[in-house]
């Protein structure tokens, strides 16, 4: 299922960009355009589709991956805070920014804006 997730993802999703937060620190960013037939939406609600917050940190995971042009695995989940539900047919924007080694800040905004989730991942390097 995560492969088939993976693959649905990079389908929707675009290349990572450099940016810059308020504070100065650098980071990278990914937008993904989720339409309402995404295999995420399947059972997650059916009355109310809602994108699951494990899609939304698997998609901060291949932000980093890509960005540090290497395969990481998430080993740790914290602070995660789901704001918002984010619903089909929306833009999202995925923001990481490195806190320390490993240590991802992340944020996910919707229509480039509205910040729908906060956490911290740390990752590991897949050798």
């Amino acid at each position: 299922m995560a492969l088939t997730m993976r693959k649905e993802l990079d389908s929707v999703s675009q290349k990572v960009t450099k940016i810059q937060a308020e504070n100065g620190t650098e980071g990278f960013s990914k937008c993904f355009t989720i339409q309402s037939d995404f295999i995420a939406f399947k059972g997650h609600f059916p009355d109310y589709p809602i994108l699951p917050g494990i899609v939304q940190i698997l998609m901060a995971e291949m932000t980093i991956s890509e960005a540090m042009q290497a395969d990481y695995a998430i080993q740790e989940v914290k602070q995660a805070k789901f704001l918002k539900p984010i619903e089909p047919d929306h833009d999202i924007s995925v923001k990481v920014f490195c806190a320390k080694e490993n240590t991802w800040d992340c944020e996910i905004h919707t229509d480039f804006e509205d910040v729908a989730a906060r956490f911290r991942l740390h990752c590991e390097l897949i050798k």
